[in-house]
């Protein structure tokens, strides 16, 4: 150790997510698994207004569909929430069934279902393609940027201050991104996480 060099180390995560993330793990502690049904279209439902899915609300007799926008924790940043109604859980489910159940017993309904919902889906592709194209262009600079800042601040000494500034810039631009991108396709994005450095 009488050989290291010691280089004091900016906090990777900045400390006010630290503490909301330290916060949201606390809580979930005090969450119980409920199981009062099985909710067959939980995740499957977009919201008309915010555009978040549906998810399962059993606090009521028959069970809801509710939109997370309407969640607080949704909305750490201080946005509004959502006030697109709920759905009743067995009025919809019942309605879904009652279509599919047309569908699959008619072929001359199913093949033409098909090949629609096959073309929107390549529409949906092609726009999905066409946003994220420049938001993948943009988290690339920034991982370079980041990079050649590390450089400045290691290589050419740096002043720690404007080192930590210019990092805080690029995070919240990344985080900015990297929330649009996850909004703009959950599916694709939901599970991803940010490559460690």
């Amino acid at each position: 150790m009488s050989k290291a060099i010691k280089i004091a180390v900016p906090p990777i995560v900045p400390e006010d997510k630290w503490n909301i993330a330290h916060s949201r793990l606390s809580n979930n502690k005090h969450l119980k698994s409920r199981e009062k049904g099985v909710f067959t279209l939980q995740g499957l439902i977009k919201c008309g207004i915010c555009g978040c899915s549906y998810g399962a609300d059993h606090s009521w007799k028959y069970g809801n569909y509710i939109c997370r926008g309407k969640l607080k924790s949704a909305h750490v940043d201080g946005s509004p929430k959502c006030t697109n109604r709920n759905i009743r859980a067995d009025q919809l489910e019942q309605v879904v069934w009652k279509r599919v159940m047309d569908i699959i017993n008619d072929p001359n309904k199913l093949e033409p279902m098909c090949i629609e919902a096959i073309d929107k889906l390549k529409e949906r592709e092609s726009a999905l393609e066409t946003r994220l194209l420049p938001m993948e262009r943009r988290l690339k600079e920034i991982a370079e940027m980041k990079s050649r800042l590390v450089d400045k601040w290691v290589i050419e000494n740096m002043d720690t201050e404007k080192y930590r500034l210019a990092q805080q810039a690029l995070d919240k631009e990344e985080s900015r991104l990297i929330t649009l991108r996850r909004e703009t396709d959950p599916t694709r994005w939901r599970n991803w996480k940010r490559p460690e450095i």
